[in-house]
């Protein structure tokens, strides 16, 4: 068979052509499209692989080309560009299949002979080992003469397991195999299928077993579908209005302190001078002397101003005119030396504008005497009225109604009230707490229209950085793939050659852990990009997290831990069925990883008002209380020494995508030697 290899990567070429070769396949290489196209239109070959990215024109131009001139060789796409997009793109152009890198060669080796196989009409010869048969032209199983009903995934595993006979296959290479490298399903559909296939053949009773052989390295979350990304807009969209929560709560709590300052300061300034006026009222019995706050004494009593004088009780006083002055004259301002002094609140003015009665009472209560001299809207009738609220009040002061009073006792055994009108004083306390609460309200409304037309600019930065990380990690991602590859391949060749050995088996188990890491940073750096909701359907969860959870049965006990199960029959969930039996098999998968040995492992299902919840729970290392909720985190792990049996550190973070992903969370908690993970599906 004469195969034609058009890859830019001249290393990656050569090792593929040596390794072709070494199936017995003539093999030309080439390394940009032109030549690729040259060659390929010649009709001299039986099959192509083609790059997608090569200088001079790329393989999807090349591909497009040939089809048109009629070429009909077949022709296998091999890229690192492995998105759904980026493979119905080869398929629409006339690929005859699609491999992304990087990708096992001894795959490789079986598309090519499949494509090539299809081309020839091939029809598949019946494989049998054991008592079991398996046609794969009519797609039948049979135990002896009685035939098993398998679904298309069990078949196209059960072909792999019988044309490679007792050959140790891990998860991840089944699931390459029969789903394809870049595929929507995760893991856990192979361990489901793998249970299904185990429990027919014992049905049927075939004397052939599907053992699992614990040896190789399985990542803990496996591989997850693409469809659990977070959207990259709707992160933009969540991290925005953080901001603006952020901003306005902060903007509203400063302003409210300070409205809360300025009229807790203005009512403290109010009352201490309204207390003031009362206590100078009681100190000189009941009234607001004149002297105390005229001019220092210099001149003679003639100059002072006369006092007002008392028109029969109306309330009403004012000061009388000097001698011999003229009434219709303006008066005069007095002279510097004749202003009247200032004593805290109190002016010349005071004795004039304050308005004020005193009560006289006996201590049963019996009203003495009543001034009403300083007041016009009190009367005798409406003293008993003050002087109940003065005698529920005690001693002190209080309010009542605009009044503010005070309560005491003179030195004759009499008690005394007097209330002060202080209705301007509290209006214009009012009047300060309603503006002050209308222009926090306008500066609150102001700063919120600002933050919010602010907000894109303010958040760019961090946007773009986090954008940025997620495009290196794809981009080194996908670098990365192409010398896995070449690794990968030139490994198989050497030992094509050498035979097998142990170092060429550890290099070989590093590529593949390197393998699945790469792809693991891509698929987080996809939960990231892409938006696709989960597809949320009724479906039995009961039924699907026992079957799941029963795969690991085997699994925990080749590690010395009993599994035990309490699921709540019966129950039935709206949600992704694939994505809660990922759930499953992360917690399960991380517990029997982590347990302490010879320890049990305890796993449930129950139901709870708005939905179900998960638990399991294991014996583990001392983890500090505080660091429980960073093993959420990507890449954090407990083990700071990141030995190579711990694992990347990303299982449980996508755990925590898919559980939020329900409208639920995911929290771990440590107490006396064990840790127990909650999920919380809503």
């Amino acid at each position: 068979m004469r195969l034609l290899i058009a890859e830019d990567e001249v290393d990656l070429a050569e090792a593929l052509t040596v390794f072709f070769e070494k199936n017995h396949f003539s093999v030309d290489a080439v390394h940009n499209g032109f030549d690729a196209y040259e060659y390929a239109s010649s009709g001299a070959y039986d099959a192509v692989i083609l790059d997608v990215m090569m200088p001079k024109m790329d393989g999807i131009q090349v591909l497009e080309k040939l089809r048109q001139e009629g070429v009909k060789t077949p022709i296998m796409m091999l890229t690192a560009k492995g998105q759904k997009s980026d493979r119905i793109t080869g398929f629409n152009a006339g690929a005859d299949d699609y491999l992304p890198k990087p990708f096992d060669p001894d795959e490789l080796l079986s598309r090519v002979r499949a494509i090539l196989r299809r081309s020839e009409a091939y029809q598949p010869t019946v494989l049998a080992y054991g008592d079991l048969t398996l046609d794969p032209g009519s797609g039948n199983l049979s135990c002896g003469k009685d035939p098993i009903c398998l679904s298309g995934r069990e078949f196209q595993i059960m072909e792999l397991f019988m044309r490679s006979p007792r050959q140790v296959f891990s998860a991840e290479r089944i699931m390459e195999r029969v789903w394809g490298w870049d595929n929507e399903a995760e893991i856990n559909v192979v361990w489901v299928n793998i249970s299904n296939l185990r429990k027919k053949l014992k049905d049927s009773g075939a004397t052939i077993e599907i053992k699992a052989v614990y040896r190789l390295a399985r990542h803990p979350a496996g591989k997850p579908r693409p469809r659990l990304r977070v959207g990259g807009e709707r992160m933009i969209k969540r991290l925005r209005n953080r901001f603006i929560r952020i901003a306005m709560l902060s903007v509203t709590a400063v302003m409210m302190l300070l409205t809360i300052i300025l009229n807790v300061a203005n009512y403290v300034s109010t009352d201490s001078d309204l207390k003031q006026t009362l206590t100078l009222i009681y100190e000189n019995a009941g009234t607001i002397p004149h002297s105390r706050f005229l001019p220092p004494s210099g001149s003679d009593s003639a100059d002072a101003p006369t006092p007002p004088e008392n028109d029969g009780g109306s309330g009403d006083t004012a000061p009388a005119p000097p001698d011999g002055a003229d009434d219709s004259q303006t008066p005069q301002a007095p002279p510097d030396d004749k202003i009247a002094r200032r004593e805290g609140p109190f002016t010349a003015e005071t004795p004039f504008s304050t308005r004020f009665f005193v009560l006289h009472y006996t201590s049963s209560g019996t009203l003495t005497q009543a001034d009403l001299d300083n007041i016009a809207s009190v009367t005798e009738d409406d003293t008993q009225e003050y002087l109940s609220a003065a005698l529920a009040h005690g001693a002190g002061y209080g309010y009542f109604n605009s009044y503010r009073f005070f309560v005491a006792q003179t030195d004759d055994g009499e008690n005394i009230a007097i209330f002060l009108d202080c209705y301007h004083e509290l209006r214009a306390m009012r009047v300060v707490l309603m503006w002050s609460l209308l222009a926090d309200a306008a500066c609150i409304l102001l700063v919120f229209l600002l933050v919010v037309l602010l907000s894109r600019r303010a958040i760019d930065p961090v946007v773009r950085s986090a954008q940025q990380q997620k495009q290196f990690i794809t981009d080194a991602s996908h670098e990365l793939k192409t010398p896995i590859t070449v690794i990968a391949t030139s490994l198989k060749v050497l030992e094509m050659e050498t035979g097998k050995q142990k170092w060429i088996d550890k290099a070989m188990a590093q590529t593949e852990k390197l393998t699945s890491l790469v792809n693991s940073l891509v698929t987080l750096s996809r939960m990231d990009e892409e938006d696709s909701p989960l597809r949320m359907e009724e479906f039995p969860v009961s039924d699907a997290v026992r079957e799941t959870a029963e795969t690991f049965v085997d699994f925990a006990a080749s590690k010395g831990h009993e599994l035990r199960l309490s699921i709540t029959d019966g129950l039935t969930y709206r949600g992704d069925e694939y994505a809660v039996r990922q759930l499953v098999s992360i917690l399960l998968d991380n517990a029997v990883k982590y347990a302490l040995p010879d320890s049990p492992i305890e796993f449930s299902l129950e139901k709870v008002k708005r939905g179900v919840v998960l638990r399991s729970s294991n014996a583990c290392e001392d983890v500090a209380p505080e660091n429980a909720q960073k093993l959420f985190d990507r890449f954090y792990r407990a083990d700071q020494s990141r030995s190579s049996g711990s694992g990347f550190g990303i299982g449980l973070s996508i755990a925590r995508s898919i559980a939020e992903g329900h409208h639920g969370s995911i929290r771990a908690i440590v107490d006396d030697g064990k840790i127990a993970f909650t999920a919380e599906l809503k």
